[in-house]
């Protein structure tokens, strides 16, 4: 079975933020469906603020997004925020990141919309998992017919050990 994430919130701003800041020195976001609609450029107003608030805070943050590196540089440009390609769920990159910023998985934040991308990377990594639902139903078609359907069955199973606690 799957391990269930750290932190579980309908949105990006709805998770802990002083628990957050007091327990990471870095948080990593998805980008598609997690900050921005999928395949979109405008973050919502709520997620920008709750992401400066890390920022301010002296939060190392960056964009981990399974895009194209064109794209990655656009929104890395367009949000003045640090972004890589992350090749989620491998954790090479991920891992790659760490060693960059001079990081240990512990004090790493994921914050994602997927289980079968960002959640198993954590995985993978050893980094902490926020789990969100996603901002849109769009998806990209794997994602809809494959990753989805897979994700409501552990999710489900999830609820389960929660409710026999």
């Amino acid at each position: 079975m799957i391990p269930p994430p750290l932190y579980r919130a309908r949105r990006v701003e709805d998770l802990p933020l002083e628990e957050i800041l007091s327990r990471f020195k870095a948080v990593l976001f998805d980008v598609d469906n997690t900050v921005v609609p999928h395949h979109g450029t405008k973050m919502p107003t709520p997620v920008w603020e709750w992401m400066r608030s890390l920022i301010k805070s002296g939060i190392v943050v960056a964009l981990a997004s399974n895009a194209t590196q064109e794209r990655v540089h656009k929104l890395e440009t367009l949000f003045s925020t640090e972004a890589f390609v992350a090749m989620k769920p491998f954790p090479w990159r991920i891992r790659q990141w760490l060693r960059t910023h001079g990081l240990q998985p512990k004090e790493v934040l994921l914050v994602g919309d997927q289980v079968m991308t960002d959640h198993l990377a954590t995985l993978t990594t050893g980094i902490s998992s926020a789990l969100v639902d996603p901002l849109t139903k769009r998806d990209f078609i794997l994602t809809q017919w494959i990753s989805r359907p897979i994700e409501r069955l552990i999710m489900k199973g999830w609820r389960g050990r929660e409710e026999k606690g």
